[in-house]
């Protein structure tokens, strides 16, 4: 079984922040995936060397179950893309509410911009 994890790059900061809602027990967990992110973006984007800062988000709520993952990836994307908090997903019945919301965004081709809805 696999497990969604959501990585954002900032090129201008060169920065990657790393959304997990089930938070590995060390960051040195994350590295193999980090560096393999800093080498696509080197050979594709053409990207000197140079450091980048890998940062864990804390904010994004933790899953109380192994099978929301990719609901918790996609709220967190979106409020990424939207500039929202995406902290409002905390429960199950929040993620499975947010997938009705989602459902329905793409199905209406519409953003719904409520609090129950992020």
């Amino acid at each position: 079984m696999g497990h969604w994890v959501l990585f954002a790059v900032a090129p201008s900061s060169r920065s990657i922040t790393i959304y997990d809602s089930i938070r590995r027990a060390t960051p040195l967990e994350y590295e193999p995936y980090a560096t393999a992110v800093v080498g696509w973006l080197q050979e594709e984007w053409l990207f000197g060397p140079g450091e980048w800062r890998v940062v864990i988000d804390q904010l994004l709520p933790q899953q109380t179950d192994g099978k929301q993952c990719g609901v918790f990836m996609c709220v967190a994307a979106r409020s990424l893309v939207l500039g929202e908090q995406s902290s409002s997903l905390t429960t199950a019945l929040a993620a499975s509410e947010m997938r009705g919301s989602m459902a329905w965004e793409l199905y209406t081709q519409k953003l719904v911009r409520t609090a129950s809805a992020i």
